[in-house]
Order: structure tokens, then C-alpha cells, then sequence
């Protein structure tokens, strides 16, 4: 297995992913890597004396809704920072839009690799494809 490559802002951290804070207070961050994947932890600092429990809106009845585009790179900041937050709600709803157009098209393999780690999840696997423009005008 490859070795996890720490990297940490506002303090030290060591080979082992153990953080040892500097003298600055703030809002820093520790990322640790494996080859491609990556993950990144805010980490908050402040003097004991100065650190005040959050003050905050009281719980209102509603549902919170939110739509847009994370990119690739920030997914797991996303998880992070906003889903993980309501992670133990019963009633939380992730509904996930996979939308990918490579000029090069999309194999039959890899769709059907796709379906088969749908299934691994327990999620459907209902894919919708289309083909691409480009293949249109080469067919026509």
C-alpha cells in the first residue's frame, strides 16, 4: 500500500496524520493523499479562554434544499463540510445527477461496469445513453 503523504496548514503534523497546532488561532486545514484520493479536515484553533460555545438560530420546522454543481475535486470536501453535517438524519436525501459526455464516447464495458457497482451499492441501474452528436454526424 502506498504511504499517506500529510500536508497540514496552522501547525505540524507527523507521518502518523498526528497534529500539533502552532501558536496562530484560525481556521486551518489537513489534507492527507494516497495517490489519487485525497481528503481534507478543517481543524479550528483558538485559546481556551477565548473559545465560546456556539450561538446559533434555534431549530425551526422546515426542510433545507440545496442544488448546483460541486466539481470532481470537491466532492469530498462537499461530503465533509455539508452532507456529513445532516449524516444522521432518518430523512436525508442525497439525489445524485451523473451527467458525463467524453468526445471519445463511453464504452459498453464501462456501462455495464457501471450498472454492475449500482447493484454492489443496492441502487438501481437504470442508465440512460445517448448517443453522441459526433457519432450521429459520422453515422450520417
Amino acid at each position: 500500500m502506498e504511504n499517506i503523504q500529510w500536508h497540514a496548514t496552522g501547525g505540524r503534523i507527523d507521518k502518523d496524520g498526528v497534529f500539533c497546532a502552532a501558536k496562530d488561532e484560525g481556521n486551518f486545514v489537513v489534507t492527507a493523499a494516497v495517490g489519487a484520493v485525497r481528503g481534507a479536515a478543517n481543524v479550528n484553533i483558538g485559546l481556551k479562554e477565548k473559545i465560546e460555545p456556539p450561538v446559533g438560530p434555534r431549530p425551526e420546522a422546515g426542510t433545507l434544499t440545496w442544488s448546483g454543481e460541486v466539481p470532481p475535486q470537491k466532492w469530498m470536501n462537499f461530503y465533509t463540510r455539508v452532507v456529513s453535517k445532516f449524516a444522521a438524519e432518518k430523512d436525508l436525501k442525497l439525489k445524485v445527477i451523473i451527467e458525463v459526455s467524453p468526445e471519445s464516447g463511453i464504452s459498453t464495458q464501462k456501462m455495464e461496469e457501471t450498472k454492475v457497482a449500482l447493484r454492489e451499492l443496492g441502487l438501481n441501474d437504470n442508465l440512460n445513453a445517448e448517443e453522441s452528436d459526433r457519432n450521429k454526424a459520422q453515422r450520417g
